[in-house]
């Protein structure tokens, strides 16, 4: 089956002011429609993170699910299942959802806080599996903390209302028995990492969230960092319409598939996947790469099942933007046929 679609390079992003696609820098392995192949366009969710001096000048960090798919462009899973891919970068979750519901693309990966919103609103979208099944971040602190209590009082940044860090937040401080009203004074900053870490630096603040992957840069700049315990979080869900889902069964099988094959390939080959790594990453600091993979391949997930809790929690936490959302139900949300049909096995079956 020949699919139609206009032809993106890596590195294309929506505008959501003119309604349309821009091209970015052409790549020499974005490969195009050709006959024979069926074309799958989806988007990751790209947050502003970051960059390697931890200052304002932000270096784009690595997108969630971009390693699984840049990996699996150079080893050529999705080839092998006879796909040519078109991925596609949009910046936030509320656009990403919209390119979706129009039929710009196929596919989101990542872009959690979006899922159900639009279930919400009329939009019958569900999650086919998920990469990425842990909070994503670390806390960075000026003073040393040994407990997430310890921030009783201070001053944490945090992004927009509704965001995806916005939400994380709120369930950490009260899963420590903090009010994020009345124990901390929380302070909404616009753009991603880097600008909260700006603050950081300057002293507007006292705490904040990072992306785990900056950990060791974070180290380097003179900050602190608390892990905490690890937290289900459905971070790196496939979602497609089910339309999509119903309609285009076959090839969404083989696009998931080849997802969770790039996926383990990150996960056992060290060696295959740095050098994408450091690209993703922008950073020539061995030690942030080298943490960065360990952390890959720690975390991620190629079975692609989300565990139980991770779907909850996503539910939970996108509660708080909307009561309702706390309402809908995980098989509204999710639906991990294709993985049944797939054969993957995992350790803890998901129950409807």
């Amino acid at each position: 089956m020949i699919e139609t679609a206009h032809v993106l390079t890596v590195g294309a992003r929506y505008s959501s002011d003119t309604g349309r696609f821009s091209s970015g820098e052409h790549h020499e392995d974005c490969t195009f429609a050709r006959l024979g192949a069926s074309v799958v366009r989806f988007c990751i969710c790209r947050a502003k993170r970051a960059g390697p001096r931890g200052d304002a000048r932000g270096h784009s960090f690595i997108p969630d699910g971009c390693v699984s798919r840049a990996g699996g462009r150079r080893q050529g899973f999705f080839n092998k299942e006879g796909l040519t891919i078109e991925p596609i970068r949009i910046n936030s979750a509320p656009t990403t959802y919209q390119a979706l519901i129009s039929g710009d693309v196929h596919a989101v990966v990542g872009a959690p806080t979006g899922l159900l919103p639009s279930n919400l609103q009329g939009a019958d979208i569900v999650s086919v599996g998920s990469w990425d099944n842990l909070v994503p971040y670390v806390w960075v602190t000026r003073e040393k903390i040994t407990d997430v209590r310890d921030l009783r009082g201070k001053k944490v940044g945090v992004n927009r209302a509704g965001s995806k860090p916005w939400l994380i937040i709120h369930v950490l401080l009260q899963d420590a028995g903090l009010d994020p009203v009345k124990d901390i004074t929380l302070l909404q900053m616009g753009g991603g990492s880097q600008e909260r870490v700006a603050a950081l630096m300057r002293g507007g603040i006292d705490a904040t969230l990072a992306d785990a992957l900056l950990e060791p840069i974070m180290v380097k700049r003179g900050f602190f960092v608390l892990r905490g315990r690890p937290t289900p979080f459905m971070n790196g869900p496939i979602a497609v319409k089910r339309s999509y889902l119903a309609g285009q069964r076959s090839t969404l099988k083989k696009f998931v598939k080849a997802f969770s094959d790039a996926t383990r390939y990150l996960i056992d080959n060290k060696e295959g996947t740095m050098r994408p790594l450091t690209q993703l990453l922008n950073s020539n600091d061995a030690q942030a790469v080298d943490f960065a993979y360990q952390y890959l391949h720690a975390n991620s997930e190629a079975t692609l099942y989300p565990p139980d809790d991770a779907v909850k929690n996503l539910i939970r936490m996108s509660a708080y933007m909307d009561k309702k959302l706390g309402t809908i139900s995980a098989n509204r949300v999710v639906d991990l046929s294709i993985l049944d049909e797939l054969g993957t096995k995992r350790n803890q079956r998901w129950q409807k």
